[in-house]
């Protein structure tokens, strides 16, 4: 049974920012076809209101968040869950991923999976090939990526042997 656990949640703000952003573009959407630009605007609408719906998803309770136990750690997004044991991650380090401009490139928790593990081959090669590492974390849940990877390599070493 799993005594010690942390959980994560990720900063409100930006979602909300995200939902605001959504708006005003399905406005410009609407103001696009009543301007007779039809496929244009239905296509602009469709596609923020769609992003609109996921972000507010996010927004609920529970839908986003790290969780971090005795056997690894969960990761949330949009209600699915995803476990990874902590035997199964080799290290964690901040890497970044985007633009070759250093004022958009997102700091982010990333990581290798331990030699022995096996699934997600052909993901976990494009990811290295991509980004540099095989694996990241969707969120840095209102930390410094810094100070996220460092927690979660102190969990590493404290349960993952």
């Amino acid at each position: 049974m799993t005594t010690n656990k942390l959980i994560f949640k990720p900063k409100k703000y930006k979602t909300y920012l995200l939902v605001i952003v959504s708006l005003v573009f399905i406005y410009g959407g609407t103001l696009m076809i009543k301007n007779g630009e039809g496929l244009k605007g239905w296509l602009a609408t469709s596609f923020f209101a769609l992003c609109l719906f996921v972000f507010i998803i996010q927004l609920f309770p529970g839908a986003t968040q790290l969780e971090l136990n005795e056997e690894g750690f969960t990761t949330t997004n949009l209600f699915k869950t995803n476990f990874t044991k902590w035997s199964d991650v080799n290290s964690f380090a901040v890497g970044s991923v985007g633009s070759t401009n250093y004022l958009w490139r997102k700091k982010m928790v990333m990581f290798d999976y331990a030699y022995e593990f096996d699934e997600y081959e052909t993901g976990r090669n494009i990811s290295k090939h991509l980004a540099g590492y095989e694996g990241a974390l969707p969120d840095t849940y209102g930390m410094k990526a810094n100070k996220l990877a460092e927690l979660m390599n102190e969990w590493k070493r404290k349960y993952g042997s």
